[in-house]
């Protein structure tokens, strides 16, 4: 059986980090491209 990784992030950390990436990005910015930019940071977001 896999044991599943569970990890709490601060409250606000992963918002904050969605509104960051979208203001370093000028123009239209896709919801692939933000949810692959998460797994990367956070290694393994779902």
């Amino acid at each position: 059986m896999v044991e599943k990784r569970r990890y709490h992030f601060n409250v606000g950390e992963v918002k904050s980090e969605i509104i960051e990436l979208i203001l370093r990005h000028k123009g239209v910015i896709k919801e692939p491209f933000i949810r692959r930019s998460l797994h990367e940071k956070y290694d393994g977001i779902d």
